[in-house]
């Protein structure tokens, strides 16, 4: 699988300053291989950090929105955005969960990707959080995205 996606696009750029290429040890080799993927479907570019985006990948205390246990700290959550709308993204992934298989959350009612891959407690395949709705189920969800 080819990789679309440069180290200084997945962290910020003061880390990428400061550590270069090895910054990319910082980035769950899971989650990079997901938007791998993804790009690979989806066939056009897909932003996480550049065009003034800095946080979306790899966060650090100086993100303006930072948690502290956010799935961004640890390398394991990307958000992007591109030409295709997030819920193309999120059918894509959720009809193939057996290819998407380290894609383990995602972020709906949003107007950017975010996927992630945490390990779920209880041994959930996959959580869908809206900031507007809190828990949605995959299968409510499905219903409504078609």
């Amino acid at each position: 699988m080819k990789n679309y996606f440069l180290t200084k696009e997945l962290v910020p750029k003061h880390v990428y300053d400061a550590r270069g290429e090895s910054a990319r040890e910082l980035m769950d080799g899971r989650i990079i291989g997901m938007m791998n993927l993804l790009r690979n479907w989806c066939g056009v570019p897909m932003t996480v950090n550049g065009g003034g985006r800095n946080w979306s990948g790899y966060r650090t205390k100086e993100c303006p929105e930072y948690s502290l246990y956010s799935q961004h700290n640890f390398g394991r959550a990307v958000d992007s955005i591109c030409s295709i709308k997030p819920v193309e993204f999120h059918r894509q992934i959720l009809k193939n969960l057996d290819k998407y298989i380290h894609i383990r959350f995602i972020e709906i009612d949003i107007t950017w990707l975010h996927i992630d891959c945490r390990d779920n407690l209880g041994g959930e395949r996959i959580k869908l959080w809206s900031p507007v709705r809190g828990f949605v189920s995959l299968d409510a969800y499905l219903k409504e995205i078609g």
